[in-house]
């Protein structure tokens, strides 16, 4: 075989050689591409099995990928979050305040943890425990962030209800404690003031033998220091009723526990001039028991006395009633200025307070009363004399 043959057939080896390899590549840069999709549709099909909530940011900041529970949860559609930058999803507030630090924790290799209630679309205020990890690849670096988000709203309401039923219990043997000493006192007070009484009585029949001039006078002093020994006398009653807790449901009427309620802080009332006007129809009653009633109205009074003291205007506090067929509306409203939109959503949450003393459960305590134990409800809203307005929804009952 001449060289100019050897050197073509040579030539034609080569070429199939190099031919075959490239297909050899192309079939295995494709298998691989298989494979490759493969594990990222197993991938995804793994992320959308569980309930928590996923989601890949990577270091400018945006959403990569979210699984099923993360668009399910938050009502968004795939493709109107990935590629998007996490700032325009939370908002420039939260994003420079909260996450952009976080998340440059997790870029540099840290891992960030923690818990929170969130307002979601659809589902409400929901309890969130939040993780952000750092996902790294093969060759060490940090690519971006895995966060996970669970939903432990129902082991956190269980919690609370847990704590919250170990405080009733606390302050029913509180309140069965200062019932006993009230009873005390009460047994103890009664006879003075009925020996003060009859002195008085005493020293008007005397006042009535002075001149016209000098009776008035005395007669005046007289009046207001009766008046003064009814008003203990009835706030003694009052605290006796309240403390003196009965299972048993009757025929309230609203008026009279209304007026019974201001006698127990009615010295509070006078001393931060407090004009409490009611207009309510005598004859209204619903079916409950006293105690519960009592308490949800004590509460109300002493939440508006408190804002009302933060004014310096007239201090105003108006209660009337509207009636309808079933229900009775008993209106409280004051003109203390009102309640932030955002803090109103919140008042009846336990635990949840404005003051600067107090444990934030008298509301939630009053509703769940209401709810539970009446069948009645508080409500709130905003009022237009410049101030708040709740509401006690109640069955009514017509009692003459």
């Amino acid at each position: 075989m001449s060289r100019l043959k050897q050197y073509k057939r040579f030539l034609s080896i080569g070429k199939d050689s190099k031919d075959k390899l490239k297909r050899d590549r192309k079939i295995e840069f494709e298998q691989n591409m298989e494979e490759l999709f493969v594990l990222k549709k197993h991938m995804y099909q793994i992320m959308d099995c569980t309930d928590d909530m996923l989601a890949f940011v990577d270091l400018d900041f945006k959403y990569r990928t979210v699984n099923n529970a993360y668009i399910k949860t938050f009502q968004i559609e795939y493709n109107d979050i990935v590629g998007k930058h996490v700032k325009e999803m939370v908002g420039d507030e939260y994003f420079y305040s909260f996450v952009k630090p976080n998340l440059e924790k997790v870029f540099n290799g840290e891992i960030f943890k923690y818990e929170t209630w969130v307002d979601l679309p659809k589902m409400g205020r929901e309890y969130l425990f939040v993780s952000y990890k750092p996902s790294v690849m093969k060759n060490g670096r940090i690519n971006g962030a895995i966060i996970t988000a669970t939903n432990l709203t129902e082991t956190k309401r269980q919690l609370e209800e847990k704590e919250l039923q170990q405080k009733l219990l606390l302050q029913q043997a509180k309140m069965a404690n200062i019932g006993e000493m009230i009873a005390f006192i009460s047994h103890q007070w009664r006879q003075p003031l009925q020996i003060v009484s009859a002195y008085m009585l005493r020293i008007r029949l005397i006042a009535e033998k002075l001149n016209q001039s000098e009776r008035l006078n005395v007669t005046e002093y007289i009046d207001k220091a009766e008046a003064t020994l009814e008003q203990l006398s009835e706030m003694i009653d009052g605290l006796y009723e309240f403390y003196n807790n009965s299972e048993h449901k009757e025929p309230v009427n609203i008026k009279k526990t209304l007026e019974r309620a201001i006698g127990i802080v009615y010295y509070r009332v006078q001393s931060k001039n407090i004009a409490i006007n009611i207009n309510i129809n005598g004859s209204l009653a619903t079916v409950c028991r006293k105690n519960d009633f009592l308490h949800i109205l004590l509460v109300l009074i002493n939440n508006a006395i408190d804002a009302l003291m933060e004014i310096n205007n007239d201090r105003v506090l108006n209660i009337d009633t509207k009636e309808y067929k079933d229900k009775i509306e008993l209106v409280f409203a004051d003109n203390a200025g009102g309640i932030d939109e955002a803090i109103a959503l919140n008042i009846f949450n336990p635990g949840f307070t404005t003051k600067k003393t107090g444990e934030g459960y008298g509301l939630y305590f009053s509703k769940k009363i209401a709810e539970e134990s009446m069948g009645a409800e508080i409500l709130f809203r905003p009022n237009d004399i410049g101030g708040s307005t709740f509401i006690v929804i109640l069955p009514t009952m017509r009692k003459a």
